[in-house]
């Protein structure tokens, strides 16, 4: 298909540096800077370099190759993460749109940090708002991302607590079910509230929404990160409510998809109307100071 085609030489120019000749920072320029070891001076010990570094240093595979295997890598890895950034996003508003005091408190903790005026979120600011990292964990918790996990095992594995020494064999598949660890009242009391004070605190072995171990998700952090962005822009601007007139069918916490059907409504807090909001996530409804959002 010819638009798959271009759409795929657009990507590669972005993708190469010093691809876009306008002289702006290219997409692999905002992960990492890199430096040849041919070229005389010390490699940098960043993000890319390391992974370029160990691809190259095989002998079936060049210098180039290596290139543009991790540039793709990058490419994979940030697109990858959008749906996981947008499901979060969404499990979070939905919550505190239901829990109105819950929102309250979080839009103290913003103001508090956040200047009236400013336009960005920066990192470090995020790290001075443990409640909205405590806020993601619970959402993660009670919607986790992957309802199950599955590991195959590589070495015989007895059972404790089992009578008859259940073994599991190698090369057997292990299923996790992460959504009913999440909702175990022996693990999290009251699985069914949304509870953020939960956190902080010595997270339970039960607690893996990415997975756990060296297999855990990739891109964990830079999910969260996202959506500790997106999430504190939005609630610093704007109230989330259910929608009373047409609040639509409750999720179900197995399957993200199914906010589909739920209607928020999100009013301007300084209740004057603006043209443009974070449409990459909603759809909006233009109102007086209203709008409405769709999951």
């Amino acid at each position: 298909d010819s638009r798959i085609k271009a759409f795929a030489e657009q990507c590669a120019k972005a993708l190469s540096p010093g691809g876009n000749g306008g002289g702006r920072p290219t997409f692999t320029d905002y992960f990492a800077t890199y430096d040849l070891s041919s070229d005389g001076r010390a490699p940098s010990a960043d993000f890319k370099q390391i992974f370029r570094t160990a691809a190259a240093d095989s002998d079936k595979i060049d210098a180039d190759v290596a290139d543009k295997q991790v540039r793709l890598d990058m490419f994979k890895f940030v697109t990858g993460t959008i749906e996981q950034t947008a499901a979060l996003v969404t499990g979070v508003l939905y919550e505190l749109a239901r829990n109105q005091n819950i929102q309250n408190h979080l839009r103290e903790h913003l103001d508090s940090e956040l200047d009236e005026h400013q336009q960005q979120v920066k990192i470090d600011q995020l790290d001075r708002l443990p409640y909205l990292e405590n806020l993601l964990k619970e959402t993660l918790r009670k919607y986790p991302l992957a309802s199950v996990v599955r590991r195959v095992a590589t070495k015989p594995y007895i059972v404790p607590g089992t009578s008859d020494r259940c073994t599991i064999e190698p090369n057997s598949l292990i299923v996790v079910p992460v959504h009913a660890l999440h909702h175990d009242a022996e693990h999290f009391p009251e699985p069914g509230e949304f509870q953020p004070h939960r956190f902080p605190g010595q997270l339970s072995s039960a607690y893996m929404p990415h997975g756990s171990g060296p297999q855990s998700y990739i891109g964990k952090h830079f999910v969260e990160l996202e959506a500790k962005l997106v999430v504190a822009m939005l609630v610093s601007r704007y109230e989330v409510h259910l929608d009373s007139s047409n609040p639509g069918t409750p999720p179900d916490s197995l399957d993200p998809r199914s906010f589909a059907g739920v209607r928020l409504k999100v009013v301007n807090r300084s209740g004057v109307r603006e043209s443009r909001m974070y449409t990459s996530l909603q759809q909006l409804h233009n109102g007086n100071n209203e709008k409405f959002m769709f999951f």
